[in-house]
Order: C-alpha cells, then structure tokens, then sequence
C-alpha cells in the first residue's frame, strides 16, 4: 500500500550535528494506524516506550467529538518516521494566474511517500507513535477518515524515539486557575465557552471539576440530578429545585478516588468515567431505590458506596485470577454487577439507629455495615446478620 501527504520538511537545529529534521502534514487516523505502529513497554517488548492505553481515555475523546460539531483536536500527534521518500516539490501552478513558483518560494514543501507491504508486521512499519495513541484511536472510533495534524521525526533512531517519548510526556504543564481567570480579558462569552468545555469534562470554575460532569455528562447516572443552581427553575418568584443529590456527595465520593492513587486511574478523565461506570450499575441494578427517598443518593450513601466500591473493584483487580483494568468501563460495568449481586439494597431503606453518619467515623460504620452484608451474602447468611446500625425494629425475628 503507498500513502502520499504533502507537506512541509524543515530542522529546527540545522547547524546541530545529530539533530532530526521534521515533517508536518496531516493524514487521516484511519491511515495513520496503518503504517505506524504503537509499541507497548512490557516484558515481551522491553524497548517498547508507550503505555498501556485506557479505555476510558479513548471513549472521552469520542465522546467529545460527538459531543459538539464543532469540537475538534488542533493538537498534533508525534511520530517517528524512517526509511519513506521525501520528495521535494521543485515548482508548481499556484495562485488565481497559475503562475509556477520558484524552488527558493517553496523551500520545505514536499511529498512523503509511504509505503508498506499488505502483510507488514508491527516491527517492520516505517512509523511509530511517539505521542497520541489515545487521540489516534479516540478518533478512529469516531470516524477514521477524520483528518489529524502529525508531526513526523524524520530517520531517528531508538534512542531519540525514547528520548522524544520521555521529553514530552514529562513536560507537559496544566494551565494555571489564574491563567484562566486571566482570559476574562479575551471577551469570550463565558456560558458558550463553557458549555463547549463541558463536552471536554473541563470547566472554567475550579470548584465545579467533576460535580459539572456528572451533571451534563450524556453517560452519567446523575445528569439533571445535582442540587445546585444549575437545576432550578423560576416561575416569577417562585424557585424549584429539580436535583437532589448534594454536589459535596460527588465531591466526597471522587475524592476517595483519586486519594487512592491507582494506577489505572491517573488522570481525571479516567477518574470520572470509572466513577460513571460504577453508578450506571448501581442506578440500573437498583432502579428502584435511585431515587431521592432513599439514602442510597444522600451524601453518605453516595460517598461510602463508592469507598466499597472502590476498595472492592481494586482487589479483584489485582487478582491474577480475576484481573481487569478499571479503566476499562465495560471490565468496570461487569464486575461491579457481580460485586453488588454481594450487597442487600433494603439497606438503604431500612431504619438506622442514628439520624446522621456524616462523619468520619459514621461513614466508617456504614462502609464496615456493606462489608459484613457482602460476606453475609457470600457466605449464605442473611443479610442484616451482625450488622448493627440497623435499628432492631427492622431486623426480622
């Protein structure tokens, strides 16, 4: 198969002895994923740089282009290129008169040619992602045909590849809150501005973070439900409050998250989509107490349901036997199921002897309550077995 761009072909360093010239084009990522390969760093392949990739990274990318038409990628992914043509474009009919151009106008522009065989394994491709491999495939769930910039390094060897891999995954700075503010003076329009970011699960208030997420995100269980000012409506003076679920108890429950610090979910992307996967089942499973009459959606039910959850789901996936990666949303989805089959929903309904847990060590009584129910359940017994938060008159004689 051969694949042909027109591009531009420069180094940045030219008086450097040893530095790699570039070559920026564009290319769809259907093609792309056909000619440059994406290496893993794992015992088989230990002079592989890339990590392994996170599902719920690549469905966010998706997710954000669906989102909004008008949402696009302008960041350009890097790679590595060897051994493909480049042809320098000498002249050219340009312009309205078509007049040819001369070689010193066009300096730079040429023609990449790739080439590669029908059956070409991983190791023979003249390509390699140095960076973008969630962009590359998020987009290709998408639409391959969708075009993406690239930045190709031109004829480098192993130890540049891994060098450029390292230099810019350990560079890269988020943008300061202060920064943000400061964009006040560009006169966006601030709704607009942020219900696009939305689609990008960012948001210009710093307090908002995940609990905006939830609250628009077309996949989240709690979309609409979040007791603030975003779901209350007017009628003259009148106000009504459509949400009721406490954004502290979003706060709370992704906090727990990130405060575990697994591996798998690094990054706030991932953190808000495991925490979507989790509660889809929750919300599915038990349809009929997600619903603001039961505790299960107060603070406490929100937060300490998601610490077992958390703690659970993180075992199993560390367990040769059963491992997974939690950020994998369908891996996440499957095992949760399995995990609240273990757990009793009428006791998020049943009378408890305190009228409030919403402490640290009430939380701890709730979250202890779940693991006695789960190793009730797992063992046969009834569920309320030992577990003593619950008032006396609820448990049967």
């Amino acid at each position: 198969m051969d694949f042909k761009y027109l591009g531009f072909t420069y180094s940045q360093r030219p008086n450097a002895v040893g530095a790699p010239r570039f070559c920026v084009f564009r290319a769809p990522v259907g093609e792309i994923l056909q000619w440059a390969a994406i290496h893993r760093l794992n015992k088989s392949h230990p002079q592989g740089i890339q990590r392994e990739p996170k599902r719920a990274r690549i469905l966010g990318i998706k997710r954000f282009l669906v989102q909004d038409q008008r949402n696009t990628i302008p960041a350009a992914i890097v790679v590595a290129l060897n051994n493909v043509k480049i042809e320098p474009i000498i002249g050219c009919k340009f312009g309205a008169s078509g007049e040819a151009l001369l070689a010193g106008e066009l300096d730079g522009l040429t023609q990449i040619g790739i080439k590669i065989a029908e059956s070409a394994e991983l190791t023979l491709l003249p390509g390699l992602v140095i960076d973008g491999q969630h962009r590359l495939k998020g987009i290709a769930e998408f639409s391959p045909i969708t075009n993406i910039n690239v930045v190709a390094i031109l004829d480098t060897d192993d130890n540049e590849q891994a060098f450029q891999f390292l230099v810019i995954n350990n560079k890269a700075a988020k943008v300061s809150t202060d920064h943000i503010r400061a964009m006040v003076g560009l006169n966006y329009e601030e709704l607009e501005l942020t219900s696009r970011l939305r689609t990008a699960r960012l948001n210009l208030d710093e307090n908002v973070g995940s609990v905006g997420v939830m609250d628009t995100d077309p996949e989240s269980p709690f979309k609409g439900l979040i007791k603030w000012p975003h779901n209350m409506t007017y009628e003259g003076d009148v106000a009504t409050q459509s949400g009721h679920v406490p954004p502290a108890a979003i706060e709370g429950a992704i906090g727990y998250i990130r405060s575990k610090r697994i591996g798998d979910l690094d990054d706030p992307e991932s953190v808000d989509q495991f925490f979507i996967s989790t509660w889809a089942v929750v919300k599915s499973e038990w349809a009929h107490i997600f619903n603001r009459n039961s505790k299960l959606l107060d603070k406490v039910g929100i937060v300490c349901l998601t610490e077992f959850m958390t703690n659970q789901l993180r075992s199993a996936s560390l367990n040769k036997k059963s491992k997974f990666s939690m950020a994998n949303p369908e891996e996440v989805m499957a095992n949760t199921k399995e995990l609240l089959d273990t757990l009793e929903p009428d006791f998020w309904r049943v009378d408890w002897k305190s009228t409030s847990y919403d402490t640290r060590a009430g939380r701890d009584q709730i979250v202890s309550a779940l693991d006695t129910i789960h190793g009730n359940l797992g063992e046969e017994r009834p569920w309320y077995t030992d577990v003593d938060m619950i008032s006396s008159s609820e448990v049967p004689r």
